[in-house]
């Protein structure tokens, strides 16, 4: 079971607080995690990678998420949906610390959403839900060994057990190393 801590709390106020809605919407942590009607929600969401000091996965679900398409003319090819939500998923990120925040891409999250490392905040407005904002912080830049028993890019973690001693050449700006996929994912 996952700990709400004051950082979670202060990423999704930041994000709640950007958001491109009708009416101001408020984060509510919920504690038991993400409810069957988020989970479901969560088939169409906006993702995002934070990588930093601190390396985090994002997640918007919005219930109206059509009418941010209208609002930021996505509708007429003019700017993505995820644009749109960008800068919110910014202002999240940004209480993170020093980092960056990868593209932010429409997939269903709701894998993320039932990981129990996630914490899951309910986006209300006068009561109403809006949609969900879940946070899953990575420590060391990994997901904890409970998540890594679900799939990962598509592939079972058993297969990428299979590679973890594979030796491969990684070249970075600053020099060059020979180290196992483990330590590279690790």
């Amino acid at each position: 079971m996952t700990v709400t801590t004051t950082l979670h709390t202060q990423a999704a106020e930041a994000l709640a607080a950007q958001l491109p809605t009708a009416a101001p919407l408020t984060a509510v942590a919920q504690p038991g995690g993400a409810t069957p009607v988020a989970l479901e929600a969560a088939g169409d969401a906006v993702v995002a990678s934070f990588v930093g000091g601190l390396s985090a996965d994002l997640v918007l679900v919005l219930t109206d998420l059509e009418a941010v398409v209208a609002a930021g003319g996505t509708d007429h090819g003019i700017v993505d949906v995820t644009d749109v939500l960008r800068p919110s998923l910014e202002a999240a990120a940004g209480v993170l610390g020093v980092g960056v925040l990868g593209d932010a891409r429409r997939e269903s999250a709701s894998a993320l959403l039932a990981d129990p490392d996630t914490v899951v905040f309910e986006l209300t407005a006068g009561g109403v839900p809006g949609g969900w904002f879940a946070l899953r912080v990575r420590e060391n830049g990994t997901v904890s060994a409970s998540a890594v028993q679900a799939p990962v890019l598509g592939m079972p973690a058993g297969n990428l057990g299979r590679i973890n001693n594979v030796e491969m050449t990684l070249t970075v700006e600053i020099g060059r190393t020979r180290m196992s996929v483990r330590d590279v994912l690790g």
